[in-house]
């Protein structure tokens, strides 16, 4: 059976990153760095660092979903010692918007905070990264980067910088005043569908912020959102494609929603 022409086209696409991927980290490292950022050992056990990326001029990387195009970062702690499990921390994204489409992540600096579990609490961890994300300007270019950092039981460093970065991650509807969120998925065509949010405010719903679907299915493409405000109500609807096998199984309480104030804030909702 012949596959669905859009999913070709996709797999093409994804062949091409993969190639790129192969010939370009050279390039991708000119105009960024990647640095493993010591901080502290909290009361509960658990490390806290920083993934830093500083980009060069005109450059930006990515958050976690990327929007309409780019390359969002994936954190490999698999060689570390005394690591048992890493817990990434978001700060909310600036929007680009690049040959009309629009794209998330962050230009110049991104510490992204890390908590990190260890084995054994009592003894260092040795912390070991392997990178891969994108880069952009007026080009696009994957990059791949290694770092590693001791972290230790000792005074607490780059508390500043650490965390203005915890600072910057989402906060919960309940703290953005939202009172209620309730999703509706119907079909389109036959791989298509249409999801639509409502997001009730305790006050009049904010009329600058980016909505972002998230679900755990990576088959399921989920277009950009569009949101608007009317009273206490914000609404937002985007298309998704469905390019697995069978039919689509959507698990509600799965579904992520982020609305973002660029740059400034972010609200966090989890399941619809």
């Amino acid at each position: 059976m012949s596959e669905r022409p859009e999913f070709s086209t996709v797999k093409r696409l994804a062949c091409l990153a993969l190639a790129l991927s192969a010939t370009l980290p050279a390039a991708a490292q000119d105009h960024s760095r990647v640095a493993i950022l010591p901080g502290w050992q909290m009361a509960d056990g658990r490390y806290l660092a920083g993934v830093e990326i500083t980009l060069g001029p005109g450059w930006k990387t990515y958050w976690r979903q990327p929007g309409e195009g780019g390359i969002p970062p994936i954190f490999d702690w698999s060689a570390s010692d005394n690591v048992a499990s890493v817990e990434a921390v978001w700060p909310t994204p600036d929007i680009f918007d690049t040959y009309g489409m629009r794209t998330l992540g962050y230009s110049d600096r991104v510490v992204f905070p890390m908590m990190l579990t260890p084995v054994d609490a009592t003894e260092p961890v040795r912390a070991t990264l392997a990178m891969s994300y994108g880069v952009c300007s007026d080009i696009c270019i994957p990059a791949q980067a290694e770092a590693a950092n001791t972290l230790t039981r000792g005074e607490p460093v780059n508390v500043s910088v650490l965390s203005a970065a915890l600072d910057a991650r989402a906060i919960g509807p309940e703290s953005a005043g939202v009172t209620g969120t309730s999703c509706n998925v119907a079909p389109q065509g036959e791989y298509a569908y249409s999801i639509e949010a409502s997001i009730g405010f305790s006050e009049a719903a904010p009329g600058n912020l980016v909505a972002v679907f998230e679900v755990p299915e990576p088959d399921l493409w989920i277009g950009t959102p569009q949101a608007a405000p009317r009273g206490d109500t914000l609404t937002a609807q985007a298309r998704m494609d469905w390019f697995g096998d069978g039919p689509l199984a959507l698990v509600r309480d799965d579904i992520r929603i982020t609305l973002i104030e660029p740059g400034v804030r972010s609200i966090e909702i989890s399941g619809c």
